[in-house]
């Protein structure tokens, strides 16, 4: 089966931290209609985005956690994607790049 994509459907993707071992996410999406989001984390900022969770289509906000692999003192990328009621897959939001402090 083939997907078509649709247009990024996500205004702005913002990553924070500022708990040890946690990043957060938060997004604000347009007014179209999904079914699920998909959040994907790149570690260290290089090499493969890896989907992290599938969430629902009102959820706003994400924190990815230690027990996620989250460490003090390394960086994470992340994009988020957005799946619609007719299975087409909206382009991805921008990536949000978050570097967790040393303890």
């Amino acid at each position: 089966m083939q997907m078509k994509l649709a247009l990024p459907i996500f205004l702005v993707l913002a990553a924070s931290c500022c708990a040890q071992h946690t990043v957060t996410l938060s997004w604000q999406l347009s007014p179209d209609q999904t079914l699920r989001q998909n959040i994907y984390r790149q570690n260290g900022c290089t090499g493969a985005f890896v989907k992290r969770a599938q969430v629902s289509n009102t959820t706003v906000e994400w924190t990815d956690t230690e027990k996620d692999g989250i460490k003090n003192g390394k960086t994470y990328c992340y994009y988020v994607t957005a799946t619609y009621s007719d299975k087409v897959l909206s382009g991805p939001s921008n990536i949000a790049e978050v570097t967790i402090p040393e303890e």
